[in-house]
């Protein structure tokens, strides 16, 4: 599950509309990674990350994010993402809060945190259930407009 999805440029999604860039900062001190962001920041542990395998479901994969009013994009993953082998590793600490904690057991302490090396390319398919949603559901209609009008019909590539 994604808790937290933060862009370096402007952007839009469908319950806030405009969406300022946010700043994301990566450092690494021996074997401790951090990251730090405008609203929460987190330490891991690398020294005795896990290294997993890829497993025939996760080259398949494709993800889904879900916003808070129930509209989702769908995500698709480049090679990368399977060909690489992600590490588990410990959470030192995570300080902040997120949208979804209210739905989590203990948003403090995921049971995973992969880290990648190496940047990873994906494609997202912005709003993609939009259309099954009826017209009398408020600000419903609107979204279809945005998306039938601007450039948000398409799907994009973003890395990582």
């Amino acid at each position: 599950m994604i808790i937290e999805a933060l862009s370096s440029v402007d952007s839009f999604d469908p319950v806030s509309g405009q969406v300022n860039a946010t700043n994301v900062k990566h450092s690494q001190v021996l074997d401790i990674l951090s990251i730090e962001s405008d609203t929460w920041s987190a330490q891991f542990d690398l020294k005795e990350a896990e290294t997993l395998s890829v497993e025939k479901d996760w080259i398949n994969a494709n993800d889904v994010v879900y916003w808070s009013n129930v509209v989702a994009d769908e995500v698709f993953f480049d090679a990368d993402f399977t060909l690489q082998r992600p590490e588990n590793a410990r959470v030192i600490n995570i300080i902040g809060t997120f949208m979804w904690d209210q739905y989590l057991k203990d948003p403090q302490s995921p049971v995973h945190a992969l880290v990648y090396r190496k940047p990873i390319d994906y494609v997202i398919r912005p709003w993609f259930n939009l259309n099954s949603f009826s017209d009398s559901i408020p600000g419903i209609p609107e979204l279809k407009e945005v998306k039938k009008t601007g450039l948000w019909g398409f799907s994009f590539l973003i890395c990582c």
